[in-house]
């Protein structure tokens, strides 16, 4: 019989404490994307990646930096979605692996005109000035991505 109203007493309790949390909760919010046509925005991306492997007994260190300036353009607008095309401006990239080292920028040809960033630069060359287009929800959800134009 004490065990019932111990457990009564603290169910009773537990309610208690419980309940004016749920009294106070505030409202949900829905944060939703208020674009216009043809706003644009500028995005830097940057990755920095650190690979270590082992291959044959030996210790494989590969530090590399990727970035991508873009540009994305509303170009549609409907009830429930938003249709934007991304334009690809620049990529540099680096990379260094048994203590050699790779640089690439798009905006100096320099770092692609040969050796072994030649190959990247024709690669990521064909990319700039490439769009890609992508459908959003209002809540920014990806519906479909087209990136036809930069994979050819």
């Amino acid at each position: 019989m004490k065990t019932l109203k111990s457990t009564l007493v603290l169910g009773i309790a537990f309610v208690l404490i419980a309940a004016p949390g749920q009294l106070l909760a505030k409202k949900k919010i829905e944060l939703k994307y208020k674009l216009h046509q043809n706003d644009k925005f500028v995005t830097k991306s940057n990755t920095n990646q650190n690979i270590e492997m082992e291959n044959q007994g030996q210790t494989v260190n590969i530090q590399s930096i990727a970035t991508q300036d873009v540009s994305t353009v509303v170009e549609k607008l409907a009830a429930n979605s938003i249709a934007t095309s991304t334009t690809i401006n620049k990529i540099t990239y680096s990379q260094s692996v048994f203590g050699r080292k790779i640089t690439y920028d798009s905006s100096d040809p320099s770092t692609y005109a040969s050796g072994p960033a030649k190959a990247l630069g024709g690669k990521f060359n064909a990319m700039i000035g490439k769009s890609y287009q992508t459908m959003l929800d209002d809540l920014g959800h990806v519906i479909s991505l087209d990136m036809r134009q930069i994979t050819g």
